[in-house]
């Protein structure tokens, strides 16, 4: 049981006691009626919050390196001015690759570099 829970309970009671003494015996269990209620409102916000924080992070399929030793390919095979077009249009304007920190920007900028050296790989078998 929840210290919060516990809480709850402790007013509910003490709210049935004073709407007692007061004279209003019907008032009791109805206070603690609306005290459980907002006790289960809470709990149910709760669980609500813990549900959405479990959703999955996202997975990077490739490392920081790899995309590195990738793009030292683009630029050697395709040259710089392709590299850096690649790179700001998948990344945004980053000045280095170094700088990409997000990993789904990191896997998109990778798979275009490939893309393109793949592309430029058919060119020359034609």
């Amino acid at each position: 049981m929840s210290i919060e829970t516990k809480i709850d309970e402790l007013i509910a009671a003490l709210n049935a006691n004073t709407a007692a003494l007061k004279g209003g015996a019907a008032a009791p269990a109805a206070t603690a009626e609306k005290a459980e209620t907002k006790t289960e409102a809470k709990a149910e916000k709760k669980a609500e919050a813990k549900a959405e924080k479990k959703v999955p992070a996202y997975t990077p399929k490739h490392t920081m390196e790899e995309l590195q030793a990738l793009g030292a390919e683009v630029r050697s095979k395709l040259g710089m001015e392709k590299a850096k077009a690649l790179r700001s249009e998948h990344a945004g304007e980053v000045a280095k690759l170094s700088e990409i920190t997000d990993p789904k920007k990191i896997d998109a900028v990778y798979e275009a570099f490939a893309a393109a050296l793949e592309a430029a790989d058919g060119d020359e078998e034609v």
